[in-house]
């Protein structure tokens, strides 16, 4: 029960976050990230992005949120995670973020470390056979 509460909290939240983001980028959330990813100059179309929603904390979640189940639908594995199978592929983690650093930083600041130390994980994972 507890954890249907919670998926249901978290699921609202979501929802609230995406709303807020449509709302001040005008567009969809999801769209809009594909599309900036995609464009000639990333990173300034994210700095116009992250202008946009700038100030206020939901829409500025629901744009961070769109961003990573971006990399999420790019990196990882099509099959179901399993002894043999990672869900997160890691060599496509780590090379997508290699190539896409300057518009993560534009979204994430500072944080974009974050995501440099689950690469750095993930390769030392690999090698390590785990």
């Amino acid at each position: 029960m507890l954890n249907e509460a919670t998926a249901s909290h978290q699921q609202a939240l979501a929802d609230l976050q995406r709303s807020a983001t449509a709302s001040f980028i005008r567009d969809d959330p999801t769209l809009a990230v594909k599309r900036a990813f995609r464009s000639r100059n990333p990173t300034e179309t994210f700095n116009q992005l992250v202008q946009q929603v700038r100030g206020h904390a939901d829409a500025e979640g629901g744009l961070k949120r769109a961003v990573v189940d971006y990399i999420l639908g790019r990196t990882s594995s099509t099959r179901a995670a399993a002894e043999s199978e990672d869900f997160l592929n890691g060599n496509a983690f780590r090379q997508w973020l290699r190539q896409n650093t300057k518009p993560l930083k534009a979204i994430f600041g500072g944080a974009v470390q974050n995501l440099d130390a689950v690469a750095a994980d993930l390769r030392r994972q690999s090698y390590n056979g785990v």
